[in-house]
Parts: structure tokens; sequence; C-alpha cells
């Protein structure tokens, strides 16, 4: 997105942005061994949400990309992407999504 004006002061942004909007879902995350928690949505109620973003915390089913580069847990929305992806990006747009390592059940 290379034309964005900000809110506050209807400034011409310099800086490039790049936006993902993830579709696919699948049950990605090992819930026993995730921190989960509710959020409050006021839109649509209670949402399950991971408390951290921490390897050593939670895990990803193994399999669950299933040849997907890219996907969303179905409870939580929150995304992850396989190694392919993450090396696109990174070489792509250097320096600009920072991405956690998650270990596999």
């Amino acid at each position: 997105m290379e034309k964005i004006w900000s809110l506050h002061d209807n400034a011409k942004v310099p800086e490039r942005y790049f936006v993902l909007n993830v579709f696919n879902a699948a049950e990605v995350i090992d819930y026993a061994t995730a921190p989960m928690g509710e959020v409050k949505n006021p839109k649509i109620g209670n949402q399950l949400s991971l408390r951290t973003l921490n390897v050593k915390k939670f895990k990803v089913k193994n399999g669950a990309f299933s040849g997907r580069h890219l996907l969303r847990d179905a409870k939580t929305s929150e995304w992850f992407c396989d190694d392919v992806f993450r090396e696109e990006i990174k070489n792509t747009t250097p320096g600009t999504y920072k991405f956690n390592a998650v270990a596999t059940v």
C-alpha cells in the first residue's frame, strides 16, 4: 500500500505499508500446551487468544499446514506461516515483520 494518509493529520505517510489478510483457517495450535485466555471483543463477545508467543510455551500441530504456506488458527485467529513464506517475506521486505519460531507436536 503505497498511498496511505494519516488519520491523525491527513498527511501522506512516507513509508510503504504491507497488509496480510489470511483466509485459510485450521486448528493449528496444540491447545493442551498453549497459554490460552479469553479476550472480550465488543463486537463478537469473548474470543480465545494466545497469552504469549514464546516457543517454550506452546506447539503447533504437525501437518496442520497441509501444503499451505500461510493460515490462521480457527479458534484464536492467530496467523502462522511456514519456512517458505517466512523466507520470501524476509527476502522481499527485510526487517518488516518479526517472526517467532514454534515447535510442532
